[in-house]
């Protein structure tokens, strides 16, 4: 967010990119907004800079819902947080999905975290989707190795868990592209790596053992909550 404008300019600016009502209707919706995601009006003047960590994710918030719209997407929203804080967000996201009967995807390296936000889970390796399934099934239906060592190498204080290690390099879709420009003589690199680069990559035996056996099926759903007509 631009750190030189005030709060309620920030949370204002899609209905004034959009020209959603009147100027007063604007001030009116940016009130009710903030007071929707528990701010207080008394920080309306302030900057970013005035604000704590909670507050700024409070306001982002605010403004991705001023147009009211049925599917909201949460790209990493407590990543910068503090426990604590990181809690309240997770709290008011769930409260506003249920209020405003919103549709939302939720996306993050904390498989935990999205299984507590979500319905339904994607898990995704090197850019493709590798598994689709309901929250229920998960942990213990899981298909794809790398959705268990997902979950495997999350702590746990309610059952005990058998962290499961992956050998063999890190896969990379890039690592070509890399070693083609920092060869003697390279031409131009390709703007983007192919696909079978993809497929090239080095990867854990267990997820090549697993995904070409016949029983590997891949599941079939989205995140979550209410689906769009």
């Amino acid at each position: 967010m631009n750190r030189r404008l005030s709060v309620a300019r920030i949370i204002a600016d899609p209905l004034v990119v959009h020209r959603v009502g009147s100027p007063a209707r604007q001030r009116e919706r940016v009130r009710e907004l903030m007071s929707l995601v528990g701010l207080p009006d008394s920080i309306a003047d302030a900057v970013p800079g005035q604000l704590s960590g909670g507050q700024r994710q409070r306001v982002a918030i605010a403004r991705a819902l001023a147009l009211r719209p049925a599917l909201l997407v949460a790209d990493e929203p407590t990543s910068a947080l503090d426990v604590s804080v990181r809690a309240q967000i997770l709290n008011l996201l769930i409260e506003l999905r249920q209020e405003l009967d919103l549709a939302m995807v939720f996306v993050s390296h904390d498989i935990q975290t999205v299984r507590t936000m979500s319905d339904r889970i994607i898990t995704m390796y090197l850019g493709r989707i590798a598994e689709e399934a309901p929250v229920a099934d998960l942990p213990d239906g899981a298909r794809h190795p790398y959705t268990r060592a997902l979950f495997s190498a999350t702590p746990s204080l309610l059952h005990e868990t058998e962290p499961i290690v992956l050998h063999g390099p890190v896969p990379s879709a890039t690592a070509r592209r890399v070693a083609a420009t920092s060869a003697p003589g390279a031409g131009r690199p390709p703007t983007s790596a192919p696909p079978s680069c993809r497929r090239s990559r080095p990867r854990p035996p267990i997820t090549r053992s697993a995904a070409s056996t016949p029983k590997y099926a891949r599941r079939r759903a989205l995140i979550p909550t209410r689906s769009l007509q």
